[in-house]
């Protein structure tokens, strides 16, 4: 019984086919049925039955179109994605200390009301006295200029003993006066030698700390403590000797080349009135801390402002604005582009599906399995992806380059970067023509040759 029904569905339809022929073949034109499974036609372009699919020249202006999105969409994304990943390695760059629970302010003292060194410094070391009482503050110290605020002084130097260098090629280094607890307050490491301490005030030796790098360019194989230099940023007759060598910090940019970098204690060094305040918190609260620092300086001079107020990290951040704007810029871009590209790639799949429903339906009739039109039908739109990840490719490599100097520790034409934003695109346009493929594969054989 089974049997006599298929093969009346069988005659049923093969009546259907042939009464669809002979209109066909009455123009003298063969039909000629692409091959089952569509190893060799193409979804969205193409002849059926003699006559184009909704015109060649829409048609290929559709596709066109498609690989154009597509092609956009991967030099986006691989843009966004190299500034990522560069930033990515740019944030794990160690900056020579810990930034974490420090907030920072700047102290200007007016020359009226403190005219000399020896006001300021009162002023000064009663400030951090009370500060390091307050609870929930774990250090507090002062520096003429600290990391990520700006490049600071600088200052020509020549080593003690040595011959002088030419004029005009003296080696130069960044100059910071700092308070005895700076060291402690951003964790930045002694490699060799101590810190300065209370008792290097103003009628002691003259002294200062060096960071790795002055010491590796002056003294590779010998030991920098002990030894003596002099500077032309002030009191050049001083010829200070050096009592430790600190550990690089980064001052500007976490990209920045390392300097030679002199720190000079405050007790012997001017302030010229103004000075940055760094204190550490036991935990993340700036507001409070903020609101605590003011206070301590209103009970001491209400006359005094604090300007300049911000945490470590959010001078840390802003360092690397010129590179999280474009990122931020170009990923939203590529989003929109992304979503185009999937759009118009279902838009035209789907009408080509529409076009192409009687030929679908001779498919099957013919005994194509839904998993053959599936398989048809996301070949492509793949194809087309294809095309426009070949055409993006190319783009993306010259303006890429565009990027260098935005990058750090990142290539240009980074493999691992056009891997993922070809898996992505690939990936978002499998999804575009999964839609359409099931709608083809449900197309019911008698209704689509019955439709004229």
């Amino acid at each position: 019984m089974g049997n006599a029904i298929r093969i009346g569905q069988c005659e049923q339809q093969t009546d259907l086919i042939k009464a669809v022929l002979p209109t066909r073949t009455s123009r003298s034109r063969k039909l000629s049925l692409p091959q089952i499974g569509g190893a060799h036609h193409s979804l969205t372009s193409g002849t059926v039955d003699g006559r184009t699919t909704a015109g060649t020249t829409v048609g290929r202006f559709r596709s066109g179109l498609v690989i154009a999105q597509v092609a956009l969409a991967l030099v986006l994304l691989f843009g966004a994605g190299l500034l990522v990943r560069s930033l990515q390695r740019l944030a794990a760059v160690d900056p020579g200390f810990d930034p974490q629970h420090i907030v920072t302010a700047q102290i200007n003292l007016p020359s009226t009301s403190y005219p000399d060194d020896a006001r300021q410094d009162v002023l000064y070391h009663r400030l951090l006295e009370q500060l390091r009482a307050t609870p929930g503050i774990e250090a507090a110290g002062l520096a003429s200029f600290v990391p990520f605020m700006g490049a600071g002084s600088a200052t020509t130097f020549t080593v003690v003993g040595r011959p002088r260098p030419v004029v005009g090629e003296e080696p130069v280094a960044d100059i910071r006066v700092v308070d005895p607890g700076y060291f402690d307050v951003l964790k930045i490491p002694l490699r060799r030698g101590r810190a300065p301490t209370a008792a290097d005030g103003a009628g002691a030796s003259p002294v200062v700390v060096i960071n790795e790098t002055m010491a590796r360019q002056l003294w590779p194989d010998a030991d920098p403590i002990g030894q003596r230099i002099q500077v032309s940023w002030w009191n050049a007759q001083a010829m200070p000797e050096v009592i430790g060598v600190a550990g690089d910090v980064r001052l500007t940019s976490l990209d920045e080349e390392r300097r030679p970098m002199i720190y000079y204690p405050m007790g012997q060094s001017p302030t010229g009135g103004s000075m940055m305040l760094v204190v550490r918190t036991r935990d993340d609260a700036a507001v409070a801390t903020t609101a605590a620092i003011r206070g301590t300086l209103r009970e001491i001079d209400p006359t005094l402002p604090l300007s300049d107020v911000a945490t470590m990290y959010t001078r840390l951040a802003a360092s690397m604005t010129d590179r999280r704007y474009p990122m931020l810029l170009l990923g939203l871009f590529a989003g929109l582009a992304l979503t185009l590209a999937a759009i118009g790639l279902y838009g035209v799949l789907s009408f080509a599906v529409g076009e192409r429903t009687k030929e679908l339906g001779v498919r099957m009739a013919l005994g194509a399995r839904p998993a053959d039109v599936v398989g048809m039908v996301i070949r492509g739109g793949l194809s087309l992806t294809l095309v426009g990840l070949v055409l993006g490719t190319v783009v993306a490599a010259a303006v890429s380059r565009v990027l260098g100097h935005l990058l750090y520790q990142v290539p240009a034409t980074d493999g691992v970067t056009f891997a993922a934003v070809a898996t992505l695109l690939l990936v978002v346009a499998g999804l575009a023509c999964l839609v359409p493929a099931r709608r083809a594969a449900r197309t019911d054989p008698i209704v689509a040759l019955r439709s004229e």
